[in-house]
């Protein structure tokens, strides 16, 4: 028999439903709204099928081809006979952070984006079996959350124009070519499940100031032009995010789209670099607990005065004629005076081939 679910993205002129009938009277409508395939849906899909595979989950049809071809503001998704609690809990799950609404008309829940369950009399059962399932639920092995992953970064990544390449030692990677150098995001799984950690760095590499930094220090660790961990925004002292659950996988995406992309994009603009340089405010870190000493924007994170590479701001300004480049010069020699492993004498090094240079 068959198990139907129904999922919609509330219109903004209807108001959300109160009770399971206003529900029904809502699927009524968006049943007969012409619409053409809603992204949501397809993002939906996606998640479902790297849970519970087409073949081995039993689909009578592939969710992602269904969520493309749909031509309603409503899909009615028919579950698998396997597994129907587990299927329907995981379908809440993804839908809830997609804005998706879900109704299944068997059992007469609904479930709205806000964590709202319909009749709200039921909201303890819905949530006692949750519980039962998590119980019973074996953990996400590495390969399926570095699958599931891949595709959620790849999806995020890809209408900023980035595209997948192979890298060494690394789980993905995913390049943006720009007219001036190029940017990379690339991510790496560490651990073991249920316990899985993830690196994530986004890198922007600007060939001319590259060009500059390696003919003054041409024997260097070959590092971009600014680079940071997506972790360096909750966490500075850390490059690791915790991946092992849904809801970090999430919380790791989000990141993604609210942190680290506004940086890489204003950063592939003309004059980007130099924005950030003297707007870092922009971009501020969320630490729970910031102690003194700590950067407090992805400026500070990514280009702090602790190594030679701090001097790459300073090519920037250079470049730019910009008025910063003293304030900046003034507080790498105060910096470089008390370390083991720069000096002045770098700064020095790397002035003197600026001089040589027109700009």
């Amino acid at each position: 028999m068959s198990h139907d679910l129904h999922l919609w993205h509330q219109p903004a002129n209807l108001a959300a439903p109160a009770t399971f009938d206003d529900v029904g009277r809502i699927v009524l409508d968006m049943a007969q709204r012409p619409q053409s395939a809603d992204p949501r849906f397809a993002e939906l899909a996606l998640g479902l099928v790297v849970r519970h595979p087409v073949a081995a989950a039993g689909w009578a049809a592939d969710p992602r081809h269904e969520a493309r071809a749909l031509n309603s503001a409503l899909w009615v998704l028919a579950l698998p006979e396997a597994d129907r609690p587990r299927l329907l809990r995981d379908v809440v799950d993804l839908a809830m952070p997609l804005g998706l609404s879900v109704a299944d008309p068997q059992i007469g829940l609904a479930f709205l984006p806000d964590g709202t369950v319909l009749p709200p009399d039921q909201a303890p059962l819905w949530a006692d079996l949750k519980q039962q399932l998590d119980q019973q639920a074996p953990p996400l092995t590495k390969a399926e959350v570095r699958k599931m992953v891949v595709t959620f970064v790849q999806k995020v990544l890809a209408p900023h124009g980035f595209q997948p390449i192979k890298k060494e030692r690394v789980d993905a990677a995913f390049i943006r070519p720009l007219g001036d150098g190029h940017q990379l995001v690339w991510l790496s799984l560490a651990g073991a499940a249920p316990d899985l950690h993830i690196r994530v760095y986004a890198e922007h590499w600007n060939d001319e100031v590259q060009r500059i930094y390696n003919a003054v220090f041409e024997n260097e660790w070959h590092v971009p032009t600014l680079g940071f961990a997506l972790s360096g925004f909750v966490d500075c002292q850390s490059d690791e995010l915790p991946i092992g659950t849904m809801a970090e996988v999430r919380e790791m995406l989000r990141m993604l789209e609210a942190d680290a992309l506004p940086v890489l994009n204003l950063a592939a603009e003309a004059g980007g670099l130099l924005r950030l340089l003297t707007e870092p405010e922009r971009f501020p870190l969320h630490l729970a607990q910031p102690r003194p000493g700590q950067p407090s924007n992805v400026v500070e994170l990514a280009w702090m005065i602790v190594t030679k590479q701090s001097l790459k701001p300073l090519i920037v300004l250079w470049l730019a004629h910009s008025p910063a480049f003293d304030d900046r010069l003034t507080s790498l020699r105060a910096a470089f005076a008390s370390r083991t492993f720069e000096s002045n004498a770098d700064i020095d090094r790397l002035l003197a081939h600026l001089k040589t240079l027109a700009r």
